[in-house]
């Protein structure tokens, strides 16, 4: 199992500036990651934030979530599932917008333990 330390040391011998670079690991070792990098708090506030969120007045897709940087979304069902999913603390869905130590995450089915890339 790596550890946090393992990936900040991997993290800070490549270029962070280079987008070009990539987190690449499998769901179980996303899940693991996020939970040692978020406190219980943080989850509960994400949570919260999207328990609370005003789904858009929008009359055409693509669809935003008001709370967090998801999407686009093709319908409003697609947008209220997500809402109610992240609405509960235990779900950590990948977005492509997550980082860890500045770098891109990629969650693939055959990622494994988490590795750097370079596109």
């Amino acid at each position: 199992m790596t550890d946090l330390d393992d990936l900040a040391c991997a993290a800070f011998a490549v270029d962070r500036m280079d987008m070009r670079y990539r987190w690449v690991m499998d769901r179980a070792s996303y899940d693991r990651i996020r939970a040692a990098a978020m406190t219980e708090d943080q989850e509960r506030a994400r949570a919260q934030a999207h328990a609370n969120a005003l789904l858009p007045v929008l009359t055409e897709a693509p669809y935003a979530c008001p709370a967090c940087p998801s999407g686009p979304f093709g319908t409003m069902r697609e947008l209220n599932d997500h809402g109610v999913a992240m609405a509960d603390p235990a779900s950590r869905e990948p977005d492509d917008r997550d980082c860890l130590f500045g770098i891109y995450i990629e969650v693939r089915e055959d990622g494994g333990e988490p590795h750097l890339i370079k596109r």
